[in-house]
């Protein structure tokens, strides 16, 4: 009873665990890109990647409080 629910939930917090490992070594990157004089081009496209990365996180947390009728207080 309830297992599409919790298998549901799993796999969102397995793409949300890989989301923020994924936003870490884009901030990285971003760091030494910036560090070393990188292109104008190469810091707007791993600021892009962050934005990206961040409204995939907002949608997972829209959906998980969905899921559990709670509201979205959560920070990324």
């Amino acid at each position: 009873e309830g297992i599409e629910e919790r298998f549901a939930d799993c796999v969102l917090r397995l793409r949300e665990r890989y989301l923020r490992n994924l936003k870490r070594e884009q901030e990285e990157a971003l760091a030494l890109e910036a560090e070393s004089g990188g292109s104008l081009a190469a810091l707007a496209r791993l600021q892009e990647q962050g934005n990206e990365i961040n409204e995939e996180l907002a949608r997972i947390f829209t959906l998980r409080a969905k899921a559990h009728g709670e509201e979205i207080n959560e920070k990324y």
